[in-house]
């Protein structure tokens, strides 16, 4: 595209050229494209992450549960892993409250 301009500035002096604009192809960088980088995983599905791989066979509390997220690099907060563990359809849940104990439903699938 070819442009053309003028300006003056405040002394009265006038400018002027002219100029061609092309077009920019926007190149894909691949160190961004989608297979390298990681998904962010949510406590409901690093807990599940848990459970195939069998930690809930037997009968986990929270503290059980969130020493073995923070072992894997995870570091949810409590509340998060506790409304996880309670919405996970998998799992039993037994005990009182603040005292509750998770333990699988059915095995899980391999």
């Amino acid at each position: 595209m070819k442009m053309n301009i003028v300006i003056t500035d405040e002394s009265g002096n006038t400018f002027g050229g002219e100029f061609n604009l092309s077009k920019i192809v926007q190149r894909v960088n691949k160190n961004t494209s989608k297979s390298n980088k990681k998904k962010i995983m949510k406590p409901s599905e690093a807990i599940m992450s848990l459970y195939k791989n069998k930690f809930f066979k037997q009968y986990q509390n929270l503290n059980q549960v969130s020493q073995a997220l923070t072992e894997k690099g995870f570091n949810f907060e409590k509340g998060s892993i506790t409304m996880s563990l309670k919405g996970a359809e998998y799992l039993i849940k037994s005990g009182s409250k603040r005292n509750y104990k998770f333990i699988q439903k059915y095995p899980a699938e391999d």
